[in-house]
């Protein structure tokens, strides 16, 4: 974890800097005090364009930065370049940025050090002081100047060493010998020059050339006040020093992140000093940043406002991709430092004359908020949605002044969710960066929620009352708590979902790299606090790598159903990606399907309610597959651009009793479709025809469970139970096979048939038994006292079941899971190569997820009512779940 003394020492660091400047300011006598900003900048620059107008005839290590190009666009000093490039290597966040051209660029430039330092046999050593530039040219280049002092090395000698692998050739640069040294492939490989007592090298002469003409020129980067400044705020102790001016950091960026095109540091800050140590599984930054109140920054707002704990982080969703958490002790003194802002940017005119058309007293409407504010980023259909958190202690208060301005807009689970009046109101009370479309928000017991979407806030409640946030996640708190608990700015990232934000800025190459190996999921979370004092603000960050074990699981997409589902949802196979698709029927009758990414491709207006499921047949035996299902009058089947394919619909001759059974008895798609009619069965083959000799006779009861068909051995067996009890198992041509004597108090489950020496099937007793029929018409029963409403499913030789609070698996991997609900809706799906089980809870409306071990799956329960669907649609080996809930919604939970 980040260690509170590396925040203390860099602290401490820096307000001995500023009390040291202050001191020689009043020893001096040289003006008046003005403050602290003032008098200390001014000293500064005065003291560092005495002391760095010196001759630079001969740079010693301490004062190698002076060398650094003015323009660059990074520099990096190290006490160590060797082991700086160890610690970097062998860290597992390094490791995980494979597909990044940053990555590959640093990489090459380490792989051609050290095959440089190995040929010079000793003479250039890296295991010393080195400085790195990087330039702002905006050309994506991987090349960067090294520089080091020369106290060992001599060019003639270098030549030497270095002749066996290349050839040299030299030309003068202002007046300096510089060389170039080319391969035996007579390609030119890298450039050098040693010019007062500082080793220069690059595979880019102009970077040479520009090294040279730095150390020409009379001034320096120390000659400027703020980096002055912040470059006495260094450890020696780190890894790296890193300085960033972040206003030509913009072409830096582009090269890691190709499509980047941003100012967003250069907004932030004018000047970063960081430090940085490696671990394996951790980064620790440290450090400080320039910003000026004469600049138009936004971190300029938050200036003068106390510190405060970010307890909001109470009311984010624990799936939150990320959040930003701002200090705010009263409306008032944000709404000010705003005001400067626009004033700075030529905004202040136009947003104040808006805002008097609108007749809103913004002091006065967000009167009611203190303590902080939260902007929270989470995904809907891969698109990000922010949010909005504003702390409150008068939430009445809050209500009151709001509703003035805003309807309601639905009432969920006991919140009042209503929709703001002016679009932009958010955006003048704020600023552009907290802006939301349309603004919907519900007002909580300390906070109020502001969202885009009202189905955001939906789920944001859901998770809410399920105590699923970020401050209920052990595994957040712990990192979040090695930081200060009180700060002024506080930034926190968590993947997989902030690799979504990463993603788009990424070249088609490099983002498929990434998402195919999910590597940068190693890096689990990403924390930067900010405290400020004057003109800097002092930064503490933090990258933790390690894999998750789960408990991301958020709602990836949420559809508002015209009304709730009645049946499913199901999976068809969509047969040009082979890919599952989402299909359902709602209480209206109508069918839908959909992707997994929360489009809907089609809806299909029915007259009745389907009855069981949906099967998947490929009708013409050309590889389309299309839906097959029955009502009680009709059977359809719909292709999967959601149109009926005649001369379906077919009506039945009688009511169905009983979902249909679907059957490819050969596995040559000659199907065979069997409709329970009461006492009676109908059967059609794929093209709608009826079959005839199917020679079924009557049982006693009519027939209430769907028709399955197994095969054990030659014989085919379709079998199916009826109301009086009977089980029935019979030919294909209907006639019965065995002839089970015995009738039984059945549940109405179906049949399932339990492999191995002595294959049987099994179904359930309304006795809470389970009833075993053998090939013989042999029956046996064992008491598990299952509850009325109970289920099973069966896949192979493993038998689950749920019954009241319990999901029980039987056999030698048997488990007993229990919940304190009333478990139902069971039903089963593979990711990856292990089986899962899901059950809904129907007094507490929640999903338990139940893996083969017999394990909760982290994450869950989630929220959902009804039948549950598992899937893999990414193909990554987690699962996801489909569920509808009682409010009319569709929900896609994954990680």
């Amino acid at each position: 974890m980040v260690e509170l003394d590396v925040y203390k020492d860099k602290y401490k660091r820096l307000i001995a800097f500023i009390n040291r400047i202050q001191t020689l300011h009043l020893s001096k006598k040289s003006m008046s005090i003005k403050g602290l900003r003032h008098g200390f900048l001014l000293l500064v620059l005065a003291f560092f364009i005495g002391a760095c107008t010196r001759s630079k005839k001969a740079l010693k290590r301490s004062a190698l930065i002076e060398a650094a190009p003015i323009h660059s666009a990074l520099i990096i000093e190290t006490a160590n370049l060797k082991q700086a490039y160890a610690n970097l290597s062998h860290s597992q966040i390094w490791q995980s940025l494979k597909g990044l051209e940053v990555r590959r660029a640093l990489d090459r430039n380490r792989d051609w050090l050290q095959v440089i330092a190995k040929a010079s046999r000793g003479l250039l050593r890296t295991d010393r002081r080195f400085v790195i530039c990087a330039d702002d040219s905006g050309v994506k280049s991987s090349a960067l100047l090294f520089y080091t002092s020369a106290d060992e090395i001599r060019p003639d000698s270098l030549i030497k060493n270095l002749s066996d692998s290349y050839r040299f050739s030299s030309y003068r640069y202002d007046g300096q010998k510089l060389f170039a040294a080319q391969s035996r492939k007579k390609k030119t490989d890298w450039y050098f020059s040693l010019y007062r007592n500082v080793f220069f090298f690059s595979r880019s002469k102009l970077l040479v050339e520009e090294g040279i003409r730095q150390l020409s020129s009379d001034a320096s980067l120390l000659q400027q006040a703020d980096f002055a400044f912040l470059y006495q705020t260094k450890s020696n102790s780190a890894d790296i020093n890193a300085f960033i001016p972040t206003g030509r950091s913009a072409s830096l960026l582009r090269n890691g992140f190709e499509k980047y095109r941003g100012s967003g540091l250069q907004n932030l800050a004018d000047w970063a000093a960081l430090d940085l140590n490696f671990k394996r599984d951790r980064w620790n930054i440290s450090g400080v940043l320039q910003v000026k109140d004469s600049l138009p920054r936004f971190l300029n707002r938050f200036k003068r406002t106390p510190a405060h704990i970010d307890y909001a982080r109470r009311w984010i969703p624990a799936y939150a991709a990320a959040y930003a958490f701002y200090a705010l002790t009263d409306y008032a003194t944000y709404y000010r430092n705003l005001k400067h802002y626009w004033n700075q940017t030529n905004a202040l005119r136009r947003n104040q004359d808006s805002l008097s058309k609108w007749g809103i007293d913004l002091e006065d409407l967000f009167s009611w908020a203190s303590k902080g504010f939260v902007n929270f980023y989470t995904f809907d259909r891969d698109a990000v949605q922010n949010n909005l958190i504003l702390s409150t202690d008068k939430p009445d208060a809050a209500a009151q002044k709001l509703a003035a301005h805003s309807a309601v807009s639905q009432t969920y689970r006991g919140y009042e969710i209503r929709e703001l009046s002016h679009p932009k109101l958010l955006d003048y009370a704020f600023g552009k960066a907290f802006s939301i479309a349309h603004p919907y928000y519900f007002v909580g017991k300390n906070a109020v929620v502001f969202s885009g979407r009202p189905v955001v806030l939906k789920n944001l409640i859901t998770q809410l009352q399920n105590r699923k946030t970020l401050g209920s996640s052990d595994e957040i708190m712990q990192f979040r708590n090695a930081f200060v608990p009180q700060c002024q700015v506080f930034l926190f990232a968590q993947n997989p979902g902030a690799l979504r934000f990463i993603a788009p800025l990424l070249s088609e190459r490099a983002r498929s790299r990434l998402l195919q190996k999910r590597a940068v999921e190693r890096i689990r979370f990403f924390g930067l606090q900010l405290n400020f004092n004057g003109e800097q603000a002092v930064l503490t960050a933090a990258l933790q790598s390690g894999r998750s074990e789960g408990g991301n699981v958020q709602p990836l997409w949420t559809l508002e159903l015209e009304s709730p589902i009645a049946v499913g949802p199901f999976a068809f196979t969509d047969y040009k990606t082979h890919r599952a698709e989402i299909a359902w029927q709602d209480a209206k009758h109508t069918l839908y399907l959909a992707d997994t990414k929360g489009h809907i491709l089609w809806r299909k207006n029915l007259p009745e309610k389907i009855m069981g499921g949906i099967h998947e047949m490929d009708m013409y035996k050309n590889g389309k597959i299309q839906m097959v299902f029955n009502t009680a009058t009709h059977v359809y089947v719909v292709a999967r651009n959601g149109e009926v394919v005649e001369p379906f619909p077919i009506a039945l001759q009688n009511r169905a009793s009983a979902p249909m059974g679907l059957f490819d008895y050969d596995k040559n798609r000659n199907y065979r479709l069997l409709i329970p009619e009461g006492k009676r069965f109908a059967l059609y083959d794929q093209l709608g025809k009826r079959v005839p000799g199917f020679h079924f006779k009557p049982p006693e009861g009519y027939v209430n469970s769907a028709p399955h068909h197994f095969r054990i051995g030659t014989k085919d067996y379709i079998a199916a139970t009826t109301s009086a009890g009977e089980i029935l198992l019979l030919h294909r041509n209907g006639r019965i096979r065995v002839k089970v004597p015995k009738t039984y108090d059945l549940s109405g489950q179906p049949l399932a048939l339990i492999p191995g020496e002595k294959p049987h099937w099994i179904t359930t007793t309304t006795k809470g038994e389970c009833l075993s029929i053998y090939p013989d018409g042999k029956t046996d029963t064992s008491d598990l006292r299952l509850q009325p409403g109970h289920g099973f499913q069966a896949a192979g030789k493993t038998v689950v079941f749920c019954s009241g609070g319990e999901l029980k698996q039987l056999g030698d991997e048997g488990f007993t899971y229990r919940t304190s609900g009333d478990l139902a809706y069971l039903s089963t799906g593979k990711a990856g190569r292990r089986r899962y089980y899901a059950a809904t809870d129907r007094v507490r409306k929640q999903v338990y997820l139940i893996d083969s071990r017999g394990k909760l799956v982290k994450g869950f329960p989630v929220y959902g009512d009804g039948q549950a669907l598992i899937s893999d649609s990414d193909g990554d080996a987690n699962p996801e779940v489909v569920v509808g809930t009682a409010e009319g919604q569709l929900v896609f939970y994954g990680s």
